[in-house]
């Protein structure tokens, strides 16, 4: 679901699609940029996330030593507000 490799500004829009099949919504942003559309996915409902980008190991990076220390600080991952994060 999130693809941060286009970290410009904010923003969340569906042109992934055009670059890789499958369904898609691309992330873009900071580390919080991201952190806060993903709190924002959850606070109606959305509680799993499959996360792609691209280059794939530089991307898992970027997100673990970036956006889930936020979400942990957040109280996101861990508690009754859980998020399953999942990579592809």
């Amino acid at each position: 679901m999130a693809c941060a490799a286009w970290r410009s500004t904010r923003t969340c829009g569906r042109g992934v699609g055009l670059v890789r099949g499958g369904a898609g919504t691309a992330l873009v942003g900071s580390h919080a940029e991201v952190a806060d559309l993903i709190e924002e996915y959850h606070s109606i409902g959305i509680s799993e996330f499959v996360l792609s980008g691209y280059p794939h190991l530089e991307e898992a990076y970027w997100f673990g030593e970036g956006v889930r220390p936020l979400l942990k600080q957040r109280g996101l991952l861990d508690g009754d507000r859980t998020l399953t994060l999942a990579s592809a």
